[in-house]
């Protein structure tokens, strides 16, 4: 530094007070399925995951006079399937655009959804806009699939009193009990009656995740948590709750 060149006056301190960060929750984030994107949430389970994506090809047989007939693969650019990296399951895109699964504002279906469902769920989601009152009857059908699976009751009252017993909360009741009362006026031999709408539709997704939520996840989650206490105190709860239970 010259030594004859003026002090130069020192910057100003400024301080301002900030959160660390460390306690803020994560929030899961809605990332919107585009074309060729890498990452998003996949319209069939619901999940911000990695995506793959799949050409597809025609092959078909050609006709020419200096090869005579060939086997020709085209690449179609108008068209491709992404894999999602979580659940494996494909959808299939045309001109950019999401075709299948269909786009719709249904809510994501719960990622513990049984199997043998999950394809009412989808169908429903996939015909929720254009007939509210077919995608009702899907609904409809896997709420009371569900209660049956769940319970083992044949029966769709005797699997909700075995719901209730099993301390269904109220709110579900209520609900349930609407399904039940309302389902032979909505469908009768294999016809669909009623005056289902978008808002009955929306209340039908939320109840069939519900029933999910409640009956598979929590009781999954909590099994987890239990199963992480050593084998000791297991037993030694296992034997206390077997001698306050009544003969």
């Amino acid at each position: 530094m010259n030594r004859d060149s003026p002090l130069q006056p020192s910057p100003e301190r400024v301080e301002e007070t900030g959160s660390s960060g460390l306690r803020s929750t994560p929030q899961p984030r809605e990332v919107k399925p585009q074309f060729q994107a890498s990452y998003f949430t996949c319209p069939r389970c619901g999940i911000a995951s990695a995506q793959h994506w799949i050409d597809l090809h025609t092959v078909e047989m050609k006709y020419s006079k200096a090869t005579q007939w060939r086997r020709t693969q085209t690449k179609m650019v108008d068209m491709a399937l992404s894999q999602c990296g979580t659940c494996l399951k494909r959808a299939l895109w045309f001109e950019k655009s999401l075709i299948f699964p269909a786009s719709s504002t249904a809510p994501a279906m719960s990622p513990d959804m049984p199997a043998e469902f999950q394809k009412d769920y989808e169908e429903a989601t996939a015909v929720a806009h254009a007939s509210p009152r077919a995608a009702a009857a899907l609904l409809r059908m896997c709420v009371e699939g569900l209660c049956k699976s769940i319970t083992g009751e044949g029966r769709f009252e005797n699997a909700i009193e075995a719901l209730q017993k099993q301390g269904l909360p109220e709110e579900i009741q209520m609900a349930m009990d609407v399904i039940r009362l309302n389902g032979n006026q909505v469908m009768h031999a294999g016809q669909l009656y009623g005056e289902d709408d978008q808002h009955t539709v929306s209340m039908l997704f939320r109840l069939a995740n519900s029933i999910v939520a409640w009956a598979i996840t929590e009781k999954r989650q909590l099994r987890a948590l239990y199963e992480q206490l050593p084998e000791e105190k297991r037993k030694h709860l296992e034997q206390k709750r077997a001698a306050s239970t009544p003969p």
